[in-house]
């Protein structure tokens, strides 16, 4: 594990980055449409 902290691969960043950023938009985007639910059905 040391030896990718001290030698970060860019593509492997990225990678991560984008995955990290495609997990995040999903989560609101379904955290929304929970709250969009509540809010009808109150």
């Amino acid at each position: 594990m040391a030896g990718n902290i001290l030698v970060p691969k860019p593509a492997t960043g990225i990678t991560a980055f984008l995955t990290f950023l495609v997990t995040a938009d999903i989560t609101l985007v379904s955290y929304r449409h929970v709250i969009t639910e509540k809010s009808y059905t109150d």
